[in-house]
């Protein structure tokens, strides 16, 4: 049987329409997410999701149903809206066997508005949304001593405008 040369091109040009074509959101997914894989960190795909949203003003970024697990906080701009599948159903999970944070500025929180770095920071943060989902730090699986914590936090935005967090469980 003869191989078809342009197959492997006809399933690119799909993929990328299915990603610019959805011009009110995304899927971490399509960016390499990993869901209910304990040892990928995906810090990486949540970044290349919002750099490309942000890059084609598209302001929706949806996570479907399952763990995925991060290593690190994730900077929101300004108009970004994450969506999970609900409570209990998309859980972003710090990675086990972290070290202790080191930085408060990159270590405060698993979502960070991308202005919201320094308490005296006096421009705002606007217009993000964090819904529908469950946010795992781990808190549970250590003694309780705040500096031996690799994340402090689970939300931080500095002088929010227009922001909504709505539906977030965080343990």
């Amino acid at each position: 049987m003869k191989k078809k040369w342009w197959l492997p091109i006809l399933i690119i040009v799909v993929k990328m329409s299915n990603i610019y074509g959805q011009k009110n959101s995304i899927s971490i997914t399509d960016f390499g997410a990993i869901p209910n894989d304990e040892r990928y960190d995906n810090v990486n795909s949540f970044n290349a999701a919002i750099s490309f949203a942000n890059k084609n003003n598209i302001h929706i970024i949806r996570i479907p149903e399952g763990v995925f697990y991060v290593s690190k906080g994730i900077n929101l701009n300004d108009g970004s809206k994450i969506i999970g599948a609900g409570m209990n159903k998309t859980i972003l999970s710090l990675m086990s066997g972290l070290p202790p944070r080191d930085n408060e500025a990159t270590q405060t929180a698993i979502f960070t508005g991308s202005r919201s770095y320094s308490l005296s920071h006096s421009a705002p943060t606007r217009n993000i949304t964090i819904k529908s989902l469950t946010i795992d730090l781990k808190k549970n699986e250590k003694e309780f001593d705040i500096s031996k914590f690799p994340m402090l936090g689970g939300i931080r935005l500095i002088n929010p405008e227009d922001c909504l967090i709505d539906s977030v469980k965080i343990i």
